[in-house]
């Protein structure tokens, strides 16, 4: 499956700068191992946004960080 997000940041200060948005994509797969283990993929695509950075048109909506994850989850007792 996947998840889109956006997160906007309010400035706490006096500026009059427009608050800081990020978009974020996690991409994740699960496989259950056993009855009380999950295996699963995570990848965290972050992406440049129009309002604040100039660079999001050179990026042509391409991600500008990946990060992979693996991961194990078991039931607790």
């Amino acid at each position: 499956g996947y998840e889109l997000q956006r997160s906007i940041f309010a400035l706490t200060n006096n500026s009059i700068a427009p608050p800081v948005t990020t978009d974020t994509e996690a991409i994740y797969k699960f496989k259950r191992l056993t009855s009380d283990t999950v295996e699963g993929q995570l990848r965290l695509a972050a992406y440049l946004n129009p309002q604040n950075d100039k660079l999001f048109f050179e990026t042509k909506s391409r991600a500008v960080s990946v990060t992979d994850y693996t991961l194990t989850l078991r039931r607790s007792s």
